[in-house]
């Protein structure tokens, strides 16, 4: 299901750390942002969409101004706000506040340290983003307390707003709700070394909603993914919760070990889960709009043979790419999806074949015609993009060759289509004169995808015969006309 990809290097190796790894994709700059954790110093690298390029440098922890080489970092992790994004580090004397690439440090806040030595350790740890009502950034901290700091839109006139005291141990982890819906009422989770769980409603006065309480094991890293808590422990196991009643939906002995990373692709409900068990995992959760439960199914496993993992993260909202961090390992090793299709061909009855490339091609699927010609097609995601002389465009399973939709999107014979692959975006040109743009979406609950119409763009009295995206994101297009002695150009405004 997954391909190991080329490894990324780092300049120095990852710490045993919970949640040791931070992703942050550009998609309209192609480039995805890695951060790993080392002693007193961040690894940071900056990687192409095609994973030949890397730029590297390295963040010290800091004091204020002044470099703390004593000091060790215990998280880094970036927070996306809708008008900024922050890198944020804790550490043990400190909360340190970023611009996005770690060139200029916007805030600090200094933990109170024991003027006496103490035989328990201070730090922070755990990080999230709150938007709901207002910009915020939570942090945990080793005596329980979680502290929000209200974040301008820009500047570095950041303060702290709040402490949250309803844990008593030290906090591991925080996690903000992922799904873009706004039904869901809990907006973050933070989970603590007994393994309590508090749920919270955030605005200018945080509320407590909930108590989850702990079940005699450390919760090492937590998720909230539409209205249900995602809770990895160091038994190993992973337990499923409703955020409002705490009920326990589900729970699977997902690893042999401690685990110390979840995380959830928001998109797909696809969960990542990594352990000292030198084990991935890969789960789907889907709702049931009948008994209102949910469920795990396990997916796909990857063994990083002889490492403690200690970070995990997928690269993109849709869990297509995921990338792991482990113990003393100096590089960031890097998983793509491996979709079984690789190839469908169309003909003039309607005919699609889909094809396994290889030495020996292999033939997957037939989808049978159904009285039009198929005039273009794509491949993506596993998905079948089908445009027909009806005008109609079809969506199909590249496997089982089911209908996902359809929809009458020309009055005339469809000549061309393109896919935009970071964006989802599909473009379809026709006789009717028209260029159209539609998003494709997958639904995590139903298993299917829907199209949406998003733009109409009319070339008066030319026949399209020919329309491509000109990046991978379709943030532009060209298109051309029989017996038009021009290519027409479009650019998202």
């Amino acid at each position: 299901m997954y391909r190991r990809e080329k490894s990324i290097q780092i300049k120095s190796s990852a710490s045993a750390l919970y949640n040791n790894l931070s992703v942050l994709p550009i998609a309209e700059k192609c480039l995805t942002y890695f951060t790993v954790v080392h002693c007193n110093v961040v690894n940071m690298v900056s990687a192409s969409g095609d994973g030949l390029n890397f730029s590297h440098r390295q963040l010290q922890s800091k004091e204020g101004s002044i470099a703390a080489s004593s000091s060790l970092i215990i998280q880094a992790s970036w927070c996306v706000l809708p008008s900024r994004v922050l890198l944020v580090l804790t550490s043990q004397k400190g909360i340190q506040m970023y611009e996005s690439d770690g060139s200029i440090m916007v805030y600090w806040h200094a933990l109170d340290i024991p003027e006496t030595p103490s035989d328990e350790a201070v730090f922070a740890r755990g990080i999230a983003a709150a938007t709901t009502l207002g910009h915020y950034i939570c942090v945990g901290t080793s005596s329980g307390s979680v502290l929000v700091f209200k974040i301008p839109d820009k500047g570095a006139n950041i303060i702290l707003s709040e402490v949250l005291e309803e844990h008593w141990d030290p906090i591991t982890d925080i996690a903000t709700e992922t799904s873009s819906s706004k039904e869901y009422i809990a907006d973050i989770v933070s989970a603590d070394d007994s393994g309590l769980l508090c749920i919270w409603k955030a605005g200018k006065d945080f509320k407590l909603l909930k108590k989850i309480p702990a079940y005699g094991c450390s919760c090492s890293s937590v998720k909230l993914w539409c209205g249900i808590v995602i809770a990895g422990y160091g038994s190993g196991q992973i337990r499923l919760y409703d955020a409002l009643s705490g009920v326990v939906h589900a729970e699977v002995n997902a690893h042999a070990r401690w685990i110390y990373a979840l995380d959830i692709a928001p998109d797909s409900g696809k969960l990542l889960s990594g352990a000292e068990d030198s084990l991935v995992r890969i789960w789907k959760l889907s709702k049931s709009p009948e008994s209102h439960t949910v469920e795990i199914e396990h997916q796909h496993t990857e063994c990083v043979t002889d490492v403690q993992i200690c970070g995990a993260k997928f690269c993109d909202p849709e869990g297509s790419a995921f990338a792991v961090t482990g113990y003393d390992l100096s590089e960031i090793i890097r998983y793509t999806v491996e979709y079984i299709a690789d190839i469908v061909s169309a003909d003039d009855s309607g005919l699609l074949c889909i094809w396994k490339a290889g030495k020996d091609f292999k033939l997957l699927k037939k989808i049978p015609a159904y009285g039009c010609s198929c005039s273009s097609v794509k491949l993506w995601c596993g998905i079948v993009i089908a445009g027909y002389g009806s005008g109609q465009i079809r969506l199909y399973d590249a496997l089982s060759g089911v209908v996902h939709a359809e929809v009458n999107a020309h009055a005339r014979w469809i000549y061309a289509l393109d896919i935009a692959p970071d964006s989802g975006k599909l473009l379809s040109g026709a006789e009717d004169s028209l260029v159209r743009i539609w998003k494709l979406s997958k639904s995590p609950e139903s298993h299917t995808v829907e199209i949406e119409h998003q733009h109409t763009e009319c070339v008066t009295d030319v026949q399209i015969c020919g329309a491509k995206f000109c990046d991978p994101e379709g943030s532009a297009f060209a298109v051309t006309g029989y017996d038009l002695s021009e290519i027409i150009r479009y650019t998202v405004v």
